[in-house]
């Protein structure tokens, strides 16, 4: 109990759409730009703290204006993490959804390279199954809660090159900046922020932060909102090229359009998409 309260009271039980907040409808429609709503929300809510933070002569946050936007920017990266996930795993169960269009889709390729295995069924707890009840839940996102690894751009590339891709959705540069931020989001979530000597090893560009706090600069989830604008841009252009090039002859214009929908970019910064 906190001050004689449930913790569940202090969540708010209107049901109606709650400015600023990006449904989960959106991610199931348009999982790109779903993302990319939330980082400029984010970016937005930051750089409007930045502003009205008490500051020195010199315009510049004073100390405890500045240990408070620190501590509002490491939540705000742990957020963008988390949706980040929700991108790629909506974006995956989407295409899989839309896989039977595909002249490339081979069930045992795709169950041996989201699974690693050759077995030809599907272990789910039945608490997760039951979960689902009463749901518009899809086919795609039981398989993609069920897979483990979204924190690792590596893997999750195999996955979308599970429907029988060549195409490699994550770039070098992508992998390398992602390693980088779930380990981060890792430190911030389970070591208080703190880049601890065994998780600094993990990663080649953070092995000289071990036993340091994460301190990011001011301008950081501006710079990252950017940065994922470009990068899921380009992830779902290769992605889309790569399915549209690999359709059945049969599927029509409407099942076509259909698709591109899945892969749709848009951001009110469109010029940040490039």
């Amino acid at each position: 109990m906190i001050d004689n309260k449930q913790v569940q009271d202090y969540l708010f039980s209107d049901t109606r759409p709650v400015v600023g907040h990006i449904p989960i409808e959106e991610f199931e429609l348009h999982p790109a730009t779903a993302l990319l709503d939330y980082t400029l929300v984010v970016k937005d809510a930051i750089e409007k703290c930045k502003k009205s933070f008490s500051k020195k002569a010199n315009n510049h946050l004073t100390v405890e204006s500045q240990v408070a936007i620190q501590n509002l920017i490491n939540s705000a990266l742990a957020s963008i993490m988390g949706y980040f996930e929700m991108y790629e795993k909506y974006l995956f169960a989407a295409m899989f959804e839309k896989s039977l269009y595909l002249n490339t889709f081979n069930e045992n390729n795709f169950y041996k390279n989201t699974l690693g295995k050759t077995q030809n069924k599907v272990e789910i707890p039945f608490t997760q199954l039951t979960s689902y009840r009463n749901s518009n839940i899809t086919t795609g996102l039981i398989i993609a809660n069920s897979l483990g690894s979204w924190h690792d751009p590596e893997k999750v590339n195999t996955y979308f090159q599970s429907f029988g891709f060549k195409v490699t959705a994550f770039s070098n540069d992508d992998i390398r900046d992602l390693k980088v931020l779930w380990q981060l989001r890792h430190s911030i979530v389970h070591n208080g922020a703190t880049i601890t000597k065994a998780d600094a090893q993990k990663v080649d560009e953070l092995k000289n932060f071990g036993n340091r706090k994460i301190i990011l600069s001011n301008k950081f989830i501006y710079d990252l909102s950017k940065s994922m604008h470009s990068m899921v841009f380009n992830v779902n252009s290769r992605l889309k090229h790569a399915f549209l090039m690999n359709m059945l002859a049969t599927v029509t214009q409407d099942e076509r359009d259909q698709v591109e929908k899945i892969f749709e970019v848009t951001s009110r910064n469109s010029f940040w998409l490039r």
